[in-house]
């Protein structure tokens, strides 16, 4: 009998460990495609194999300081109300209305975003009109290993 309780105990802990992981999915987690790690500009973004000058990098650098600096408290805005929407959709009884306000307001922010983002990758690309498609901070040149800001 004991015997058979252990073997119980083992297969649930097993299965408790083995659950979440396989939730994940194929391709996520640190190592796998669609997942953890620096998102998707690194791979889909940026102008690998173009060699910039050392005036273009700068450039780049400083235009893209600028860019993460004109739209910090617009991120925070957007991570603010996309959590506020999240609490009120878990809550028992969300109210419509104010869901439906909270995403107005979500997009309006989220189309801001886009058009800043617009027109910072018309800029980068006017400082550097060969560098292909531009993400964000990373991809630029064959060791651009900068972080995406979205």
């Amino acid at each position: 009998m004991k015997k058979i309780g252990s073997v119980v105990v083992i297969v649930l802990l097993v299965a408790a460990v083995a659950v979440p992981v396989m939730a994940w999915g194929p391709g996520r987690g640190w190592f796998g495609g669609n997942g953890g790690g620096p998102g998707s500009c690194w791979r889909n973004g940026g102008g690998y194999g173009v060699e910039l000058s050392p005036d273009q990098e700068v450039k780049l650098d400083s235009l893209e300081q600028k860019f993460e600096n004109d739209t910090y408290a617009l991120r925070n805005s957007i991570w603010s109300k996309t959590r506020e929407l999240d609490a009120l959709l878990g809550s028992e009884n969300p109210d419509p209305a104010k869901a439906s306000a909270l995403q107005n307001e979500l997009s309006a922010l989220r189309a801001e975003m886009e058009q800043k983002r617009l027109s910072f990758r018309l800029s980068s690309k006017e400082i550097a009109p060969n560098q292909g498609r531009f993400f964000g901070g990373s991809g630029r040149g064959p060791a651009g290993n900068r972080p995406c800001w979205n």
